[in-house]
């Protein structure tokens, strides 16, 4: 099988429409977690387990591991001291993701997924005002796309039938970001594929194979999303567009 061209470039241009809705949410929980202490080094803490813990089935022993680690070193009150902790070349652009996921207890798309948030936050004033104010990953860093089951579906449904499907990690990220050269910028709104296709999806348990239709279930389980009427009307109809596209 092999991406549909057509398809991925409508998709995207969806995606890039309406970026505003996952932004939205994504930067709340990101409010959510700033909120919580009032100390940097306790912040980093914080976000730093909540996304290894948004495994399915996280590794709690070498996770424990890693954060021994941290707390044998100076507490991370910047992005330096997590450089530093990481022990990074600045000079690779793909050093901050292999040294995340290589971590005890992480591996690619928990990496992806932490530095997508530290992206975020670098973009974003309010919230870089909060964190580590020397936050470098949008110059320095190649943004991936954390590839879970949710975005594998979605990119299965934008396959015909010839060679090589595009069913890995690394293998969706090649395709975006050497085949089709997405930039940092674009690769975050690639990151709202999850949101959508996360709505969009239902699976049983035991079962493989996952059904693509609106799931105002799973909308209703994301915390930072807006709960009134009109905001669900609005994100449904958009859904269907969505599904309309991958379908």
């Amino acid at each position: 099988m092999i991406i549909r061209p057509k398809k991925i470039e409508e998709l995207f241009r969806f995606l890039k429409k309406n970026h505003c809705y996952n932004k939205k949410i994504q930067e709340g929980f990101i409010e959510e977690w700033l909120s919580s202490y009032n100390t940097n080094d306790k912040r980093a803490l914080l976000i730093l387990t909540r996304i290894v813990n948004s495994q399915s089935q996280p590794r709690l022993e070498p996770l424990a591991d890693f954060f021994a680690s941290i707390q044998k070193n100076k507490p991370l009150n910047s992005f330096l001291d997590f450089i530093n902790f990481l022990q990074i070349n600045s000079c690779d652009r793909n050093g901050l993701f292999n040294k995340l996921q290589n971590q005890p207890g992480w591996g690619p798309k928990t990496a992806a997924l932490f530095i997508r948030n530290l992206a975020l936050i670098e973009a974003e004033p309010r919230l870089n005002g909060r964190f580590w104010n020397d936050i470098n990953v949008l110059g320095s860093q190649i943004i991936k796309l954390p590839v879970d089951k949710v975005i594998l579906s979605v990119f299965s449904t934008l396959q015909d039938n010839d060679t090589g499907p595009l069913d890995t990690f690394i293998k969706i990220n090649k395709h975006l970001l050497e085949t089709r050269k997405y930039k940092n910028n674009e690769m975050l709104i690639w990151d709202d594929l999850w949101f959508w296709g996360f709505i969009t999806q239902k699976s049983k348990i035991g079962e493989a194979k996952r059904t693509h239709e609106w799931n105002v279930a799973k909308y209703w389980s994301i915390f930072t999303a807006p709960k009134d009427q009109e905001s669900i009307q609005k994100i449904e109809c958009l859904a269907n567009e969505f599904l309309q596209i991958i379908n």
